[in-house]
């Protein structure tokens, strides 16, 4: 089982990668279409990810062992999909007038099936985390550990 600092230091790295992320992007002024999927579904998982920590530590310890199980598989899922994207994001730069080379037009073109890929594999496990977020949400309010 994932104990709560081991998942707290996991959803603290993924919300500096993901600042990196959208930085990297949102400095792009013609930026492809492919550079806005990306900054969008790290926005969103920047939220979800915020919500995590919030609800990981209630004091009930029942729940929270449960919440910590239920969100290790994807937060283990999203670090790799996020190493894997700043990897591929490593090579473009960036211009100062915040455009791209036609360079680095050219390694966006190389490198779009990897990071559909990647998008992909981070919306299947933004989906298992706002799942377990609706989970636990659901119990906290209603379950057996309600307070009443």
């Amino acid at each position: 089982m994932m104990d709560a600092v081991s998942v707290t230091a996991s959803v603290s790295t993924l919300l500096i990668v993901c600042g990196k992320i959208v930085t990297f992007i949102k400095a792009m002024r013609d930026a492809p279409d492919l550079a806005s999927n990306i900054l969008s579904e790290t926005e969103s998982l920047v939220a979800i990810f915020q919500q995590l920590r919030t609800f990981l530590f209630p004091s009930d310890n029942q729940l929270r062992n449960e919440s910590l199980d239920n969100a290790k598989t994807a937060l283990e899922g999203c670090v790799c999909a996020f190493t894997r994207l700043e990897k591929e994001l490593e090579s473009i730069k960036i211009e100062k007038d915040h455009t791209l080379t036609l360079w680095d037009r050219g390694r966006w073109v190389e490198k779009e099936k990897e990071v559909r890929k990647i998008l992909e594999d981070l919306e299947r496990h933004k989906s298992s985390l706002h799942l377990t977020l609706q989970i636990y949400t659901w119990f906290a309010l209603h379950g057996p550990y309600a307070q009443c």
